[in-house]
């Protein structure tokens, strides 16, 4: 009797992922220079790029770069959906990169369903930039330099017979206050609610988890539309939409943030 025999597959090397890294850049170069006068040459380009960086990311490696040039590559190729996703996961590792919130800004322009913030929550948005842009790791360390800061201003007025602490003291403690404040929410935000993003044409949005359902709305969804994701439910997604509106999609036609 034969034994059975396992394959196992190694891991690539360092060296092996800077190669397919290398090969997906190249190709990536090639469709820009191909993109004028041979359209279907260069989306073939863009294509290998984008199944270069996506095996890297694959084979374990996370970082912004990788993630937004891999949403380069699908806004390339006219992937609305997929760019925006990646370009949102690049957000996570490098969420102050101008180039990164440029062509965000322009992916999102280009959506068939421009659904709008309440004029309240993107007000917020707007003036809690710094909380949006700046990575959880650095507003973490800022907290506690302003903790440690704080608590050395107060043991020295102990010592110091002096006025004028308290205007050095308030607005630690303020400062101290929003940074905890922004660091809790992102911490809830990670074990909460996730976000996603429509990757396929003509989503029907429905009032339950199932085909036998009406549609919630009169219009479906095109890709790049975002969404939280409420609840799930085997292959359903419960998602609430930026304008609050909320319903059922099939998970299979969205990508997790």
């Amino acid at each position: 009797m034969l034994a059975a025999s396992a394959v196992v597959f190694a891991a690539p090397t360092r060296e092996q992922l800077a190669d397919v890294l290398q090969q997906a850049q190249a190709s990536f170069d090639q469709g820009t220079q191909l993109a004028r006068q041979n359209p279907a040459a260069a989306a073939d380009a863009f294509r290998r790029a984008a199944a270069g960086y996506q095996s890297i990311i694959d084979a374990g490696v996370h970082n912004g770069y990788l993630y937004y040039n891999l949403g380069n590559a699908h806004l390339q190729l006219n992937d609305v959906g997929r760019a925006i996703v990646n370009y949102r996961r690049a957000e996570r590792f490098i969420p102050g990169d101008a180039r990164l919130r440029a062509n965000l800004t322009y992916a999102r322009s280009l959506r068939k369903n421009q659904i709008e913030q309440p004029a309240l929550g993107a007000l917020s948005r707007s003036l809690l930039f710094w909380h949006h842009q700046t990575p959880l790791r650095w507003r973490f360390a800022g907290l506690l330099a302003v903790y440690a800061l704080f608590w050395a201003v107060l043991i020295v007025r102990t010592f110091v017979r002096r006025g004028g602490f308290r205007f050095v003291l308030v607005p630690l403690a303020l400062l101290g206050l929003a940074l905890a404040a922004s660091v809790s929410a992102s911490w809830a935000a990670a074990r909460g609610e996730q976000a996603g993003v429509v990757v396929a044409d003509e989503v029907i949005v429905r009032k339950g988890n199932g085909e036998g359902y009406e549609p919630r709305f009169e219009q479906p969804l095109w890709p790049g539309v975002e969404f939280d994701i409420v609840e799930e439910r085997a292959d359903w997604l419960h998602i609430k939409l930026p304008d609050a509106r909320e319903g059922w999609i099939r998970s299979a036609d969205a990508e997790r943030v």
